[in-house]
């Protein structure tokens, strides 16, 4: 079983700033939030940080991850139980076979060639896009704008992340691309 004893962001405060972020997009855009998964939340290891290479894998997104990002944006959200669903389904995730996820699979040879110290998991996109690839967003021209919008808020939580966690080794997985709508 997966030991999550710390988070690598300020849960709260980074849940607050995105929400009202989100808040701001017009109500016409906001259609399509329904089909976006809450925010992944990544969690880190409590020896991350003396390990001898923090080692950091970047995944795409995780597909599938927890609610529907249009109720993210209830007033009478409770970050707190956002939190607990997000440690939840991360205990589900390491606990299923790594032969259902290639990823897992590649994250496991990652730990084991660096002697079982505890690997970071992050993903360059913060939501899902029914329960698939963030970037079939961006096939929907009446999304172009805030499709845009959602992976400029990505590229700013990653990088935030990677300097919080000043990693030696970075991976990046996944099929990731910054793509251009002109």
């Amino acid at each position: 079983m997966l030991k999550i004893t710390q988070t690598m962001i300020n849960q709260h405060s980074t849940l607050i700033d995105l929400r009202s972020k989100l808040i701001e997009i017009p109500t016409e855009q906001k259609e399509c939030l329904h089909h976006l998964s809450y925010p992944f939340i990544p969690f880190l290891d409590e020896n991350f940080y003396s390990s001898k290479n923090k080692v950091l894998l970047v995944g795409q997104e995780t597909k599938g991850w927890q609610s529907r990002l249009s109720n993210f944006l209830n007033e009478d959200i409770n970050f707190d139980t956002v939190i607990q669903n997000s440690v939840r389904r991360h205990q589900e995730l390491y606990s299923q076979s790594p032969k259902h996820s290639s990823f897992l699979q590649f994250l496991k040879k990652i730990k084991i060639q660096n002697h079982q110290e505890p690997i970071q998991w992050l993903n360059f996109y913060l939501f899902d896009y029914k329960k698939a690839s963030f970037n079939t967003l961006s096939k929907n021209k009446t999304y172009k704008d805030i499709f845009l919008y959602l992976q400029e808020l990505s590229i700013l939580n990653l990088s935030q992340q990677i300097k919080d966690t000043q990693p030696r080794v970075i991976f990046l997985l996944g099929s990731t691309t910054i793509i251009s709508l002109n």
